[in-house]
């Protein structure tokens, strides 16, 4: 895969909810609502790589990535995004 290819990024979306029962605060986001997390990894074709889907709202992005099993296989490097490319050659990029 060449730069021109690599278009691959980590996203992350709050998905607002009915607070669940006996749950305290552990849906309650710092978006005001109650919300799981959906965490996920898409390659550079938009074919999703990994996904973790039900975060509790009330966790940071690194937190949940850290303790799931998206974040376990990549502290294991289970997880290749085949990146054949010489840093020196990317640009500045910024994404949102």
């Amino acid at each position: 895969m060449g730069i021109s290819q690599l278009h691959w990024q980590r996203g992350r979306k709050h998905v607002t909810i009915k607070r669940p029962n006996n749950s305290g605060s552990n849906y309650w986001c710092y978006l005001h609502k109650y919300s799981i997390v959906l965490m996920a990894i898409v390659g550079p074709d938009y074919k999703f790589i990994c996904v973790d889907i039900g975060g509790f709202g009330k966790n940071s992005d690194g937190g949940i990535f850290e303790t799931s099993n998206m974040g376990k296989r990549f502290e294991q490097n289970c997880v290749s995004l085949h990146l054949d490319f010489s840093l020196g050659k990317m640009k500045s990029a910024r994404t949102s």
